[in-house]
């Protein structure tokens, strides 16, 4: 993947395009490397299957589960009885209830409704943001930084690629971000 990475000329092939035209062209590079470097294994296995693995014992096991199933779905009639505030024991679920809601409220704090709710757009701001400058090194470190071993994220490019070619894909990820 490093030797495809190193032969792409990433000045020239991100000269005078936009962030999403850069962007657009990494990951057709991407991809590009990927299908030619990374082999596609088929995750489809046939089954074997086990001597002892008979149709009367898949229907046990399936009796098995089933019973489980039943077992953790069950319904209690009453409701556990409390301890009210002063010393006894509740009596019913309904005195239940309100011993555990006034439990639960006296937790939550009550806000002061009088207080105005600031909407957003209503703090000045100093100023807008027109650039933001990467340093090399410093997107360096954060692809060094990756755990190769996560998933891809919503882009598909994998932190593994990121990681083990950090090197090449530093600069051209500087200059798109």
């Amino acid at each position: 993947m490093q030797k495809k990475f190193s032969q792409i000329n990433w000045n020239q092939e991100l000269a005078s395009k936009t962030t999403i035209q850069m962007w657009d062209t990494f990951i057709q590079h991407y991809n590009w490397v990927v299908s030619e470097c990374v082999p596609i294994i088929s995750s489809r296995r046939k089954q074997v299957k086990e001597k002892w693995m008979t149709k009367q014992v898949k229907v046990l096991i399936l009796e098995k589960e089933d019973a489980w199933r039943r077992s953790k779905t069950s319904v209690k009639e009453n409701v556990t009885r409390l301890r009210a505030p002063e010393g006894t024991l509740t009596k019913g679920d309904k005195e239940t209830a309100q011993v555990m809601n006034k439990a639960f409220n006296g937790v939550f704090v009550q806000e002061d409704m009088s207080i105005p709710v600031p909407v957003l757009g209503d703090t000045p701001s100093e100023g807008e943001i027109t650039t933001i400058e990467f340093d090399e090194d410093v997107v360096r470190q954060q692809l060094d930084k990756l755990d190769a071993s996560k998933a891809p994220g919503p882009d598909g490019v994998s932190p593994y690629l990121f990681k083990t070619c950090a090197t090449l894909l530093h600069r051209p990820l500087t200059r798109i971000f």
